[in-house]
């Protein structure tokens, strides 16, 4: 999405410098073509960072010229939740027009091709940016965004996002993970010191982001099944937040709670 904006003399000098919020509230003060909603959440996330925090170089002059999308998308990327404070459908309706004017044919190339990020891990933001859209956003789109957006996601986005996060699940302290391609499912396996063992299964759907994960938790002895359903309710929670492997260290949090003899975290249940 191209930005109308032109970037002022004095705020050219200055980006070379620190992220000083000064400079960014004049570079995005009058934007003519972008939701005020987006500047505004942007510029609030951006403002309320430190001097020297935040690298302010070539790819975030180019980032900061390109318009509010990619600067939501990098207040995102320093604070998730942002995603709370924005109007999901109209951040949902940017992607998918960005998407649109990107054929997904290669991929190997659609990260960076999908939102044009230049940022570091650009492609694993991207694609991360983009789950917590599709999970946020689905039910709002119309039907006609709906048929066209679903295929992709199957084809393209899900395998890409299934091999980043699995290989992040193997990182898990605590957890011995694997993933089966064929059945599209996450095994965690996690056990206590006395041997006490537990499992946790993850299966994802096809159309996965799209569609929710099915989670199930291996009874526990002596632990009650409305315990296990809090347990895997907590997963569902944090995968829809923050992908896999985070889902796994919540659940093995807890479940070292429960072994002990304390009760899990109520937060972490909180949906």
């Amino acid at each position: 999405m191209p930005a109308t904006s032109i970037v002022p003399e004095e705020v050219s000098k200055q980006l070379g410098s620190e992220a000083a919020p000064e400079w960014i509230l004049t570079l995005l003060a009058s934007p003519e073509d972008h939701p005020r909603a987006l500047v505004d959440c942007g510029c609030a996330r951006l403002c309320v960072l430190k001097p020297g925090e935040v690298e302010v170089n070539h790819q975030t002059r180019e980032l900061l010229q390109r318009g509010s999308l990619e600067l939501w998308l990098w207040a995102l990327h320093v604070d998730p939740a942002v995603l709370e404070e924005v109007d999901t459908r109209s951040v949902y309706d940017e992607v998918i027009s960005q998407m649109r004017s990107h054929p997904i044919d290669d991929a190997s190339a659609v990260g960076r091709a999908l939102l044009d990020l230049d940022l570091v891990d650009q492609e694993l933001l991207g694609w991360r940016v983009l789950t917590m859209l599709c999970m946020r956003g689905f039910e709002p789109l119309d039907e006609a965004a709906g048929r066209w957006l679903v295929p992709q996601v199957g084809r393209v986005i899900s395998p890409i996002l299934i091999g980043v996060e699995t290989e992040e699940s193997q990182n898990v302290d605590g957890v011995v993970a694997q993933y089966t391609p064929s059945t599209r499912e996450l095994l965690g396996r996690k056990e206590a010191a006395d041997g006490l063992k537990t499992e946790l299964r993850i299966t994802l759907p096809q159309d996965w982001p799209m569609a929710k994960a099915n989670v199930k938790v291996s009874p526990i002895p002596g632990v009650p099944s409305s315990r296990n359903q809090k347990l895997a309710l907590a997963v569902l929670r944090e995968m829809t937040r923050a992908g896999m492997a985070s889902a796994l260290r919540i659940w093995s949090a807890n479940v070292e709670r429960i072994f002990d003899g304390v009760e899990p975290c109520v937060i972490c249940y909180s949906i």
